[in-house]
């Protein structure tokens, strides 16, 4: 399957030379709807243990979002609103072989609270948690790429969740930890641990990542010019200038 994603030449060049993808903690996310799925899930929980460890586990997960959708204008214009502005096109055959990577297809719901409370109370669950959105959304028929962080960090997590309560015993604080105490004292060793909010996967190892490489409708001759003149040092496929907005010619 095709996957597709439009952005500015300048982000374009810089995963192109670095060979990196660029994946962004769910908490960064622009939009604060984007994470209703998560709250909702997290705070369906009433059992405090499992709660937790979703909590931490919430904190190794980085995504991006792509589209099925080849090109829309609706698509140029939010995403990709710069002249110079690329699509480029991927294969979810190829993003399945990166490390610790899924796709997952967004589901569209009318009712984000009633579908999260349903998810299991697991990583499956919380996954799917991050790709939930309302039916608003629909037209944009988004997947996302889902990054979850190695084995040793989810051991460390699990190592923490087991000693926790003979801390909290010790400290006499262990009715406190079914309030915001516990959850503070989470916080502080899941920074403590947790390097960044964004994180980058090479795609190096995988030959053709990219597909191809198209620019704006409303790209100018030179800036078309300079994207083929990059696209050729690099051996990517250009395939020109979009026509989303070309009048069809009609035969008589």
């Amino acid at each position: 399957m095709n996957l597709y994603k439009f952005i500015s030449f300048e982000k374009f060049v810089d995963m192109i030379q670095r060979q990196e993808l660029h994946f962004v903690h769910p908490s960064k996310w622009d939009d604060p709807k984007e994470l209703w799925g998560v709250e909702c899930l997290i705070n369906s929980i009433d059992d405090v243990e499992a709660k937790n460890r979703l909590i931490f586990a919430y904190g190794g997960h980085f995504a991006q979002s792509w589209t099925k959708i080849s090109e829309t204008d609706a698509l140029w214009r939010i995403y990709a609103d710069k002249s110079s502005s690329v699509r480029i096109c991927i294969r979810s055959e190829n993003v399945m072989k990166l490390d610790n990577v899924v796709v997952r297809e967004v589901k569209y719901v009318a009712d984000i609270k009633g579908y999260a409370s349903k998810l299991n109370q697991d990583i499956d669950g919380l996954e799917k948690s991050f790709t939930v959105k309302t039916n608003f959304f629909r037209h944009e028929e988004e997947y996302r790429l889902i990054y979850q962080i190695n084995k040793t960090y989810k051991e460390m997590a699990d190592a923490f969740l087991v000693a926790m309560p003979d801390i909290l015993k010790e400290k006499r604080e262990v009715e406190a930890c079914k309030t915001s105490a516990r959850r503070d004292m989470y916080d502080i060793i899941r920074k403590k641990h947790h390097v960044d909010a964004f994180h980058k996967v090479s795609f190096a190892g995988i030959g053709k990542f990219i597909e191809s490489v198209m620019i704006s409708p409303h790209a100018h001759d030179w800036e078309i010019s300079m994207v083929k003149t990059f696209c050729c040092k690099y051996g990517l496929q250009f395939i020109g200038k979009s026509n989303c907005y070309s009048i069809p010619s009609y035969e008589e």
